[in-house]
Protein backbone atom coordinates (compact mmCIF):
# COMPACT_ATOMS: atom_id res chain seq x y z
CA UNK A 1 0.00 0.00 0.00
CA UNK A 2 2.92 2.45 1.42
CA UNK A 3 4.69 1.39 -2.43
CA UNK A 4 1.38 2.08 -4.81
CA UNK A 5 1.05 5.65 -2.67
CA UNK A 6 4.73 6.23 -3.00
CA UNK A 7 4.39 5.79 -6.86
CA UNK A 8 1.02 7.88 -6.98
CA UNK A 9 2.93 11.24 -5.65
CA UNK A 10 5.53 10.42 -8.11
CA UNK A 11 3.73 10.02 -10.79
CA UNK A 12 1.81 13.66 -9.99
CA UNK A 13 5.64 15.01 -9.18
CA UNK A 14 6.27 14.01 -13.20
CA UNK A 15 3.04 14.96 -14.27
CA UNK A 16 3.70 18.40 -12.98
CA UNK A 17 7.19 18.53 -13.90
CA UNK A 18 6.14 18.09 -17.64
CA UNK A 19 3.17 20.22 -17.46
CA UNK A 20 5.87 23.40 -16.40
CA UNK A 21 7.78 22.25 -18.98
CA UNK A 22 5.39 22.41 -21.46
CA UNK A 23 4.22 25.99 -20.22
CA UNK A 24 7.61 27.49 -20.13
CA UNK A 25 8.32 29.75 -23.67
CA UNK A 26 11.18 28.18 -25.95
CA UNK A 27 13.54 31.41 -25.26
CA UNK A 28 13.19 30.94 -21.28
CA UNK A 29 14.89 27.83 -21.69
CA UNK A 30 18.01 29.45 -23.81
CA UNK A 31 17.80 32.24 -21.40
CA UNK A 32 18.18 29.29 -18.93
CA UNK A 33 20.79 27.60 -20.52
CA UNK A 34 23.26 30.86 -20.85
CA UNK A 35 22.58 31.72 -17.74
CA UNK A 36 23.81 28.10 -16.51
CA UNK A 37 26.81 28.29 -18.47
CA UNK A 38 27.86 31.69 -17.09
CA UNK A 39 27.05 30.87 -13.56
CA UNK A 40 28.93 27.96 -13.48
CA UNK A 41 32.11 29.34 -15.12
CA UNK A 42 32.33 27.32 -18.27
CA UNK A 43 31.54 30.70 -20.33
CA UNK A 44 34.04 33.30 -18.31
CA UNK A 45 33.71 37.37 -19.29
CA UNK A 46 34.02 38.66 -22.86
CA UNK A 47 33.56 35.14 -23.89
CA UNK A 48 31.71 34.76 -27.30
CA UNK A 49 28.66 33.15 -27.50
CA UNK A 50 28.11 30.44 -30.24
CA UNK A 51 25.96 31.82 -33.56
CA UNK A 52 21.82 32.00 -33.35
CA UNK A 53 21.67 29.16 -35.77
CA UNK A 54 24.33 27.18 -33.86
CA UNK A 55 22.15 27.79 -30.88
CA UNK A 56 18.65 27.20 -32.85
CA UNK A 57 20.03 23.82 -34.24
CA UNK A 58 21.21 22.88 -30.63
CA UNK A 59 17.59 23.41 -29.20
CA UNK A 60 15.25 22.79 -31.98
CA UNK A 61 13.83 26.32 -31.99
CA UNK A 62 13.88 28.83 -34.65
CA UNK A 63 16.12 31.50 -35.06
CA UNK A 64 14.07 34.23 -33.65
CA UNK A 65 13.19 32.72 -30.85
CA UNK A 66 16.59 32.31 -30.14
CA UNK A 67 17.18 35.63 -31.02
CA UNK A 68 14.94 36.79 -28.55
CA UNK A 69 16.52 35.29 -25.77
CA UNK A 70 19.49 36.44 -26.19
CA UNK A 71 17.98 40.42 -26.84
CA UNK A 72 16.19 40.18 -23.18
CA UNK A 73 20.37 39.19 -21.91
CA UNK A 74 22.00 41.85 -23.87
CA UNK A 75 19.33 43.93 -22.63
CA UNK A 76 20.07 43.03 -18.59
CA UNK A 77 23.58 43.67 -20.25
CA UNK A 78 24.42 39.66 -19.40
CA UNK A 79 25.28 40.25 -22.71
CA UNK A 80 26.50 42.79 -25.29
CA UNK A 81 27.04 42.55 -28.94
CA UNK A 82 29.69 43.46 -31.35
CA UNK A 83 27.83 44.67 -34.54
CA UNK A 84 30.29 42.04 -37.19
CA UNK A 85 31.90 40.05 -34.38
CA UNK A 86 29.38 38.40 -32.31
CA UNK A 87 27.75 38.16 -29.39
CA UNK A 88 29.87 37.97 -25.66
CA UNK A 89 29.40 37.43 -22.07
CA UNK A 90 28.80 41.06 -20.34
CA UNK A 91 31.40 42.22 -17.28
CA UNK A 92 30.75 41.32 -13.71
CA UNK A 93 29.24 43.93 -11.47
CA UNK A 94 31.07 45.01 -9.01
CA UNK A 95 29.80 44.65 -5.52
CA UNK A 96 31.87 46.53 -2.79
CA UNK A 97 31.13 46.89 0.90
CA UNK A 98 32.67 49.95 2.73
CA UNK A 99 32.10 50.52 6.58
CA UNK A 100 32.38 53.78 8.72
CA UNK A 101 34.19 53.69 10.84
CA UNK A 102 37.23 53.75 8.09
CA UNK A 103 38.41 55.40 5.20
CA UNK A 104 37.82 52.68 3.09
CA UNK A 105 38.35 53.90 -0.72
CA UNK A 106 36.40 52.59 -3.38
CA UNK A 107 39.68 50.74 -4.97
CA UNK A 108 40.59 49.12 -1.59
CA UNK A 109 36.32 47.44 -1.46
CA UNK A 110 37.54 46.41 -4.75
CA UNK A 111 41.03 44.69 -3.94
CA UNK A 112 38.80 43.21 -0.34
CA UNK A 113 36.34 41.45 -2.37
CA UNK A 114 39.20 40.08 -5.16
CA UNK A 115 38.09 42.17 -7.81
CA UNK A 116 40.67 42.69 -10.40
CA UNK A 117 41.43 45.86 -12.39
CA UNK A 118 44.18 47.66 -14.17
CA UNK A 119 45.07 51.50 -13.12
CA UNK A 120 46.71 53.73 -15.94
CA UNK A 121 48.16 57.32 -14.86
CA UNK A 122 46.61 59.54 -18.21
CA UNK A 123 48.04 62.80 -16.73
CA UNK A 124 50.14 64.86 -13.60
CA UNK A 125 50.48 68.29 -13.30
CA UNK A 126 50.99 71.05 -10.94
CA UNK A 127 48.14 73.24 -11.93
CA UNK A 128 46.88 76.87 -10.09
CA UNK A 129 44.04 76.29 -7.46
CA UNK A 130 41.70 78.10 -9.64
CA UNK A 131 42.07 74.98 -11.77
CA UNK A 132 39.81 73.22 -9.38
CA UNK A 133 36.26 72.52 -11.94
CA UNK A 134 34.69 73.01 -8.50
CA UNK A 135 34.86 76.61 -7.27
CA UNK A 136 32.74 75.87 -4.52
CA UNK A 137 35.26 74.07 -2.79
CA UNK A 138 38.30 75.64 -1.66
CA UNK A 139 41.85 74.94 -0.08
CA UNK A 140 43.36 77.62 2.10
CA UNK A 141 45.18 80.43 0.42
CA UNK A 142 48.67 79.24 1.03
CA UNK A 143 47.60 76.49 -0.75
CA UNK A 144 48.10 78.01 -4.40
CA UNK A 145 49.30 75.41 -6.41
CA UNK A 146 48.13 71.51 -6.49
CA UNK A 147 49.16 68.49 -8.19
CA UNK A 148 46.44 66.53 -10.23
CA UNK A 149 46.80 63.20 -10.96
CA UNK A 150 44.13 61.72 -13.99
CA UNK A 151 43.68 58.25 -13.71
CA UNK A 152 41.57 55.37 -15.19
CA UNK A 153 40.93 52.36 -13.56
CA UNK A 154 39.57 49.10 -15.75
CA UNK A 155 37.60 46.04 -14.62
CA UNK A 156 38.00 43.03 -17.22
CA UNK A 157 39.27 45.19 -19.82
CA UNK A 158 36.24 47.68 -19.42
CA UNK A 159 36.54 51.07 -18.32
CA UNK A 160 34.83 51.46 -14.91
CA UNK A 161 36.28 54.51 -13.28
CA UNK A 162 37.67 57.65 -13.87
CA UNK A 163 39.50 60.29 -11.18
CA UNK A 164 40.97 63.47 -10.68
CA UNK A 165 42.93 63.51 -7.51
CA UNK A 166 44.04 67.33 -6.42
CA UNK A 167 46.46 67.47 -3.74
CA UNK A 168 48.51 70.32 -2.15
CA UNK A 169 51.56 70.77 -3.72
CA UNK A 170 53.61 72.76 -1.24
CA UNK A 171 53.03 69.21 1.08
CA UNK A 172 53.95 66.87 -1.44
CA UNK A 173 56.75 67.71 -3.53
CA UNK A 174 58.17 64.79 -4.32
CA UNK A 175 54.93 63.33 -5.92
CA UNK A 176 54.62 65.98 -8.80
CA UNK A 177 56.53 63.75 -10.79
CA UNK A 178 55.28 60.08 -9.49
CA UNK A 179 53.45 57.52 -11.69
CA UNK A 180 50.73 56.77 -9.15
CA UNK A 181 49.46 53.53 -12.02
CA UNK A 182 50.37 51.23 -9.22
CA UNK A 183 50.70 52.88 -6.19
CA UNK A 184 47.91 53.82 -3.79
CA UNK A 185 47.92 57.81 -3.03
CA UNK A 186 46.59 57.90 0.36
CA UNK A 187 49.15 54.92 1.27
CA UNK A 188 52.01 57.16 -0.20
CA UNK A 189 50.94 60.16 1.89
CA UNK A 190 50.49 58.05 4.58
CA UNK A 191 53.77 56.38 4.41
CA UNK A 192 56.25 59.06 2.86
CA UNK A 193 54.83 62.28 4.78
CA UNK A 194 53.88 60.62 8.27
CA UNK A 195 50.64 62.09 7.30
CA UNK A 196 47.14 60.14 8.62
CA UNK A 197 44.34 60.28 6.45
CA UNK A 198 42.02 60.38 8.67
CA UNK A 199 38.53 60.98 7.64
CA UNK A 200 37.08 61.56 4.27
CA UNK A 201 33.86 62.64 2.96
CA UNK A 202 32.18 61.68 0.24
CA UNK A 203 29.31 63.52 -1.77
CA UNK A 204 27.10 60.95 -4.37
CA UNK A 205 24.97 62.40 -7.55
CA UNK A 206 24.20 61.52 -10.78
CA UNK A 207 25.91 63.34 -13.55
CA UNK A 208 25.88 62.86 -17.56
CA UNK A 209 28.85 62.18 -19.42
CA UNK A 210 30.86 64.47 -21.43
CA UNK A 211 32.94 63.07 -24.64
CA UNK A 212 35.99 62.77 -23.03
CA UNK A 213 34.83 60.92 -20.53
CA UNK A 214 32.54 58.97 -21.96
CA UNK A 215 35.44 57.74 -24.11
CA UNK A 216 37.30 56.50 -21.00
CA UNK A 217 34.43 54.80 -19.87
CA UNK A 218 33.41 53.58 -22.94
CA UNK A 219 29.85 54.64 -23.27
CA UNK A 220 27.83 56.82 -25.45
CA UNK A 221 28.62 60.50 -24.50
CA UNK A 222 25.67 61.83 -22.53
CA UNK A 223 24.95 58.95 -20.24
CA UNK A 224 24.82 58.77 -16.57
CA UNK A 225 27.42 57.88 -14.47
CA UNK A 226 27.87 57.93 -10.69
CA UNK A 227 30.01 60.71 -9.60
CA UNK A 228 31.31 61.06 -6.18
CA UNK A 229 33.44 63.93 -4.90
CA UNK A 230 35.73 62.90 -2.39
CA UNK A 231 37.37 65.10 0.36
CA UNK A 232 40.10 63.37 2.58
CA UNK A 233 41.36 65.16 5.71
CA UNK A 234 44.42 64.13 7.84
CA UNK A 235 44.93 64.21 11.41
CA UNK A 236 44.72 68.26 11.97
CA UNK A 237 41.68 68.38 9.76
CA UNK A 238 43.25 69.78 7.37
CA UNK A 239 42.49 68.64 3.17
CA UNK A 240 45.19 66.64 1.71
CA UNK A 241 42.94 65.09 -1.34
CA UNK A 242 40.18 66.41 -3.09
CA UNK A 243 39.25 63.74 -5.87
CA UNK A 244 36.50 63.73 -8.50
CA UNK A 245 35.37 60.11 -8.99
CA UNK A 246 32.98 59.38 -12.26
CA UNK A 247 32.14 55.44 -12.36
CA UNK A 248 30.12 53.60 -14.72
CA UNK A 249 26.41 53.67 -13.34
CA UNK A 250 25.42 50.48 -15.44
CA UNK A 251 28.77 48.52 -13.68
CA UNK A 252 27.87 49.72 -9.97
CA UNK A 253 25.83 49.36 -7.13
CA UNK A 254 25.65 51.40 -3.62
CA UNK A 255 24.10 50.26 -0.87
CA UNK A 256 24.06 52.48 2.53
CA UNK A 257 22.91 50.90 5.38
CA UNK A 258 22.41 53.10 9.08
CA UNK A 259 21.96 51.74 12.50
CA UNK A 260 21.08 53.17 15.88
CA UNK A 261 24.87 52.78 17.09
CA UNK A 262 25.30 55.54 14.25
CA UNK A 263 27.78 53.10 11.88
CA UNK A 264 27.21 53.76 8.12
CA UNK A 265 27.54 50.91 5.67
CA UNK A 266 28.00 51.97 2.22
CA UNK A 267 28.34 49.26 -0.49
CA UNK A 268 28.65 48.96 -4.18
CA UNK A 269 29.21 47.06 -7.19
CA UNK A 270 29.86 46.18 -10.95
CA UNK A 271 26.89 45.05 -12.57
Amino acid sequence: MEKTHENHWREKTEMANTLQEERTPKYVKVIAYIQKMIDEGKWSMHHKLPSEDTLADQFSMSRGTVRQAVSELVRSETLYRIHGRGTFVGPERIDLKMSSPGTTSFLQGFSDKGIEFSANQISIAVVPASALPDKSFKFPESENLLIRICRLRKSGGTGLMYSENYIPFHRFPEFAERDFSAAGLHNAIESEYGVIVSRTVRNLSAAAAGRQLAGYLEIKPDSPTLFAEQISFDQYGKCVDYALIWMRSDKMHITMEFDRSGTIEMSSSPV
